[in-house]
């Protein structure tokens, strides 16, 4: 069975796209925010809360999601995925890692995935070594032999320090071109607009659609 490895002890990029996304409202693009709380520049994942206001920015914030989804099939889906992400948003000082996990595992539940959720910092600490040995020591951890990032961390990392340890690195690259959407900026929407717009057998058929490409491709 794989495993998903939430590397939740990595620091926390602020600017990122950690806690925003998109989605398409009236046929534009909205670009929306989960706020969290107040940090160190150092803090990790591990460390972010949601914002004390939580309750009305999700308040709002569904009230986007049912107007941008209002026409899609499986509208429902995204709702229920929001919700199973958020079950009491009234909660104080959420944890932001225990949000991603909770949306993981639905979503995992929807498509009838089998892979199995982990976080890295119950996994084993991080010292102060490179990430890619941090990253290695997990993968053993695990008893893994293969390493998967995503194609756009593909500068980050050595291979030669991960074949040392016996240990494979490839990187995952869709195979689905925006032009295969009925609408191109939908490779790049929150998957709250997939889950609305596709039943999950076609989730599911999109999903094998991907290259592991060795590091050696660059």
């Amino acid at each position: 069975m794989d495993v998903f490895v939430i590397f939740d002890s990595a620091q926390y990029i602020g600017r990122g796209w950690s806690n925003r996304n998109m989605l398409l409202v009236d046929g534009g693009e909205h670009r929306f925010t989960i706020p969290v709380q107040h940090h160190s520049r150092s803090a990790s994942y591990s460390d972010i809360r949601f914002s004390e206001n939580l309750y009305r920015d999700l308040g709002r914030f569904t009230r986007t999601l049912m107007q941008s989804t209002r026409e899609f099939p499986c509208s429902p889906a995204a709702l229920q995925l929001l919700n199973d992400t958020f079950p009491d948003p009234t909660a104080p000082d959420l944890p932001f890692v225990d949000a991603f996990e909770r949306m993981a595992e639905s979503l995992f539940s929807m498509l009838r995935g089998r892979t199995e959720l982990l976080r890295s910092s119950a996994i084993g600490p991080r010292g102060q070594g490179p990430a890619a040995e941090y990253i290695a020591d997990l993968v053993e951890a695990v008893g893994g032999d293969v390493y998967v990032n995503p194609i756009g961390g593909m500068s980050l990392y050595d291979d030669n320090s991960f074949a040392r340890r016996g240990i494979r690195l490839c990187f995952l690259q869709s195979r689905i071109a925006a032009a295969t959407f009925d609408d191109p900026r939908e490779a790049c929407l929150s998957v709250l607009h997939h889950v609305a717009r596709y039943s999950p057998t076609e989730l599911n058929s999109r999903l094998p659609k991907f290259d592991l490409l060795d590091p050696t491709a660059r």
